[in-house]
């Protein structure tokens, strides 16, 4: 086969994707949650809409916000990895699903759209070997 000597490499590619994904989702976070319950009221909307619901936006985009925030950083070390990435793809299909409706042009969607793919794909890989959770 090809390029087989590759695999011994195959954990170290896992947690190159873990950590990669985990920091997009922390540089994504962090400024909503660093701006306080105002900032929050506004990212409430790419919940919200979806599920129609037009009361407690600031607690909404908080969850939001947060789970952004803490599941990145629980992929980065490798902690309830499959738990993180399950409450992280909520959020982010959500978003995916608004920009589709809103913006749906192609440079719009495309960061969304690729978030929210390498989270259902690291949903079903697993942390691998270099994390705290074991399998």
């Amino acid at each position: 086969m090809i390029l087989s000597f590759l695999n011994k490499y195959r954990e170290g590619g896992i947690l190159l994707l873990r950590v990669a994904v985990g920091l997009m989702l922390v540089c994504a976070g962090f400024p909503v949650v660093a701006e306080g319950a105002g900032r929050w009221h506004t990212a409430a909307p790419v919940v919200t809409q979806l599920f129609h619901v037009t009361s407690h936006l600031t607690f909404w985009g908080a969850v939001v916000a947060f789970s952004e925030l803490i599941g990145g950083v629980l992929l980065i070390i490798g902690l309830l990895s499959r738990l993180a990435c399950l409450v992280v793809a909520v959020g982010i299909t959500c978003e995916s699903i608004a920009h589709l409706r809103h913006h749906p042009t192609f440079n719009t969607t495309t960061m969304a759209v690729a978030q929210a793919l390498l989270i259902y794909a690291l949903l079903l890989i697993g942390p691998g070997k270099y994390s705290i959770d074991k399998d």
